[in-house]
């Protein structure tokens, strides 16, 4: 019989940084009866790319594009630059919100 590892998302409650009571407009949730008051969450989460994986998602952004050519690679071959000089990789760090709610 082999075993087999099930992943499961992770629990919503725990690793989150407390952002904010949800303030914005009525509380839905709360008004309800249903569900305990809203609250905003924030998980941050830190990314290291390549240049060339940064440089890759430049080239998509719109206003860049609207820059056509020979302006857009002359973006390109100094963003490349920039980030040679800085060691070849771009540190991104995010934060992903959720509003959260308790069930009664």
């Amino acid at each position: 019989m082999s075993s087999t590892s099930i992943e499961r998302a992770p629990d919503p409650w725990v690793g989150r940084r407390a952002v904010r009571v949800h303030t914005r407009g009525d509380d839905l949730f709360a008004a309800s009866g249903l569900f305990a008051a809203a609250e905003l969450a924030a998980y941050p989460w830190e990314r290291t790319v390549t240049a060339d994986e940064w440089l890759g998602a430049v080239a998509t952004v719109s206003d860049h594009q609207r820059l056509g050519s020979p302006r857009l690679p002359v973006l390109l071959r100094a963003l490349r630059s920039a980030i040679d000089g800085l060691g070849g990789v771009v540190h991104l760090r995010h934060e992903t919100y959720a509003l959260l709610s308790r069930r009664f």
